[in-house]
């Protein structure tokens, strides 16, 4: 068939015109603007999105107002932030994300507990491949140009806590978990509930307090010289007194309390932070009590038929003044073994807070209180401060990630995790994979291992068999075995001080040697990616940080310059010369 050149022509303007009309239609996404709706969540989850695709595309996508964007061309594609797509009705909880992409643009939006920022980060990590490993890493590869595809994505958790705590001095670390999305909505009011007690009611009301073995009703270490125990080695007695939970009096003045800020859902009845054998031993609570388990670590934990008897009553109670009351009791110190008679009724919602960290003994722990008929729990352990090896690799991450698991199979309804924060490159591993089991309890550890290495790039495969070394040949091989051996051996349940006092025993010079034989192969791999080998660089230097203590530690005498050489490091390389967990 014959086509005369005027027909190639037309045909050719007729492309370049429609190829003109798409990109007019769909916008170019690197050059388009983010749209901001009103409100604190909106301007930060914003700024979030014009951080990273910065650091995807190299170039800075203005921040505008509504009524600026509206005078921006039509052809402008246009980032969302706060805005429903048009005709999605997607709804969820007060932290749920959604985020929708398409050729006409981008939506970010969600629940007013945060959820626009979580639909952000959803989609950077979904889409673009954004990945925070650790402190204020971040991890992207450098396009020439955003490809919006057209796609959504939603998130929602049914844990009303999930979050792992950090000091308010650790900003890289809280900064890291908005990243990984910890939060929180109606959640129960747990707390050490009658810290002021004392201070209020030792004079008019000591029946109140806990009778001590010697029959006084004073703080631990208190005397009639001294009745508030200031100088006693228990700091803040009086602060850590126990209650009598079955004086008729305390249940009144509780009910009376709660009545007065409001009746709301929750009555908060847990236990001032008192050693077990400081709870109360006056005739009436201790015929409460149930013979301990002949297995008992501690006879003083077995109380805890007292303790579920009272919040009981006093859920009963604060049902006559609000059927749907609910009642918070930690399971800690005199109430730690599930109790053997007294069944908590449904509405008493139980904090959980271990002190041994064997899959084993967490088994036993809440499935136990499950098996004695509680129906609600958090998981509220202080795992981070018993495990703190700033400087050691412990290889941990898969033992606690299935720990994770377990609790939300049991039902857990929050998991929050009392912590200082992560301190040393080690931890972060552990700390990611624990936060992607709340996000998605669905996905393997296999699953969020591999997504953590993806941090490293080019050298994801190499940095994966390091970690892996200290998890298969270090963790479980010798020290997971070991868990409760070490927890006994440590002073109050400090599992780090345990095996820091046996660290040759589990460790040896040979892993060093192989894992650092894997870190330079990864630092060739992320060579040629500067974001890579930046972040393999940090784990190298961690990595001859835990080698040199070791050797300080373990092998001083065929090593006398070992304490020089640790000193020489770390002062050139800026750690810490003695941390406080060292």
């Amino acid at each position: 068939m014959f086509v005369s050149k005027s027909h190639i022509l037309i045909a050719i303007i007729f492309a370049v015109s429609a190829a003109n009309m798409v990109l007019a239609s769909c916008g170019c996404p690197e050059n388009g603007v983010i749209v901001e709706s009103k409100g604190v969540d909106a301007h930060e989850a914003a700024l979030e999105l014009q951080r990273h695709l910065e650091l995807v595309c190299g170039r800075r996508i203005p921040v505008v107002g509504e009524d600026a964007a509206a005078k921006q061309p039509p052809s402008a594609f246009r980032w969302n932030v706060g805005r429903v797509a048009p005709g999605d009705g997607r709804t969820g909880s007060s932290e749920a994300a959604f985020w929708k992409t398409s050729s006409d643009g981008a939506w970010f939006w969600g629940g007013d507990a945060g959820g626009v920022r979580v639909a952000v980060l959803d989609y950077l990590e979904s889409e673009l491949g954004v990945r925070w490993p650790f402190g204020g890493a971040v991890y992207c590869r450098r396009m020439e140009s955003i490809h919006v595809r057209d796609a959504e994505g939603s998130w929602d958790t049914p844990l009303r806590i999930h979050r792992i705590r950090s000091r308010k001095t650790n900003p890289k670390y809280r900064g890291w978990s908005r990243r990984m999305r910890f939060g929180m909505h109606n959640m129960p009011t747990f707390g050490h509930a009658f810290t002021d007690y004392w201070k209020c009611y030792k004079t008019t009301h000591p029946e109140y307090f806990a009778m001590r073995k010697d029959g006084k009703r004073m703080p631990i270490g208190a005397t009639a010289e001294d009745p508030d125990g200031l100088k006693s080695e228990l700091r803040a007695a009086a602060q850590r007194i126990s209650m009598c939970v079955t004086c008729p009096g305390l249940l009144d003045l509780i009910i009376e309390k709660w009545k007065a800020v409001g009746a709301p859902e929750y009555v908060n009845i847990c236990e001032n932070d008192s050693w077990p054998g400081n709870c109360c031993h006056c005739p009436v609570c201790r015929e409460k009590d149930e013979p301990p388990p002949p297995d008992a670590r501690d006879p003083d934990e077995c109380r805890s038929d007292r303790y579920v008897d009272f919040a009981n009553r006093v859920l009963e109670a604060a049902r006559r003044v609000r059927p749907d009351a609910k009642v918070c009791l930690y399971a800690y110190n005199a109430a730690t073994y599930p109790p053997r008679r007294v069944r908590p009724k449904d509405g008493v919602v139980m904090g959980m807070v271990p002190v041994v960290f064997s899959k084993a003994a967490i088994e036993r722990y809440v499935g136990g209180w499950i098996n004695a008929g509680l129906k609600e729990f958090v998981y509220r352990p202080n795992r981070h401060y018993y495990y703190r090896m700033r400087n050691i690799p412990l290889g941990c991450e898969e033992h606690f990630f299935d720990i994770c698991r377990y609790l939300i199979e049991k039902g857990a309804i929050g998991l929050d995790y009392d912590s200082p924060g992560c301190m040393g490159m080690y931890e972060w591993f552990a700390d990611y994979v624990v936060a992607k089991a709340m996000r998605d309890p669905s996905k393997p550890f296999s699953y969020w291992e591999d997504h953590y290495m993806q941090s490293f790039g080019p050298a994801a495969a190499e940095m994966k068999a390091y970690y892996a070394y200290w998890r298969e040949k270090v963790w479980k091989a010798r020290i997971e075995p070991d868990v409760e051996k070490l927890t006994a051996k440590s002073h109050i349940y400090d599992f780090a001080t345990g095996l820091c006092d046996s660290l040759g025993e589990y460790y040896r010079e040979g892993d060093f040697i192989q894992t650092d034989d894997i870190i330079r192969a990864a630092e060739l791999k992320a060579a040629p990616d500067a974001r890579a080998a930046a972040l393999v660089k940090k784990v190298k230097l961690a990595h001859e940080n835990a080698h040199l203590p070791f050797r300080a530690i373990c092998e001083r005498e065929s090593r006398p310059d070992a304490v020089e050489k640790l000193v020489d490091f770390r002062r050139s390389n800026g750690f810490r010369l003695l941390p406080w967990d060292e």
